[in-house]
């Protein structure tokens, strides 16, 4: 859960960074894409089925809300 939490501040990090800066040089779509396409599948294997998350009660909602 915690490895959840880190990657959703550094995407939030990210687009404050191109928000500030007013442009997206030096961050490769590509791997924006690949990212974005990791998370919709790590999701979509916990909201149907048990895949990633904790066997106990740590992970319940919060591991889809985050």
């Amino acid at each position: 859960t915690l490895s959840v939490i880190m990657q959703c501040l550094a995407i939030a990090l990210l687009a404050i960074q191109c928000h500030s800066s007013g442009s997206a040089s030096g961050i490769s779509a590509k791997a924006l894409m690949m990212e974005g396409a990791s998370l919709v599948c790590r999701l979509s294997s916990t909201l149907w089925l048990n895949g990633y998350l904790p066997v106990d009660a740590t992970g319940d909602h919060l591991f889809q809300i985050v």
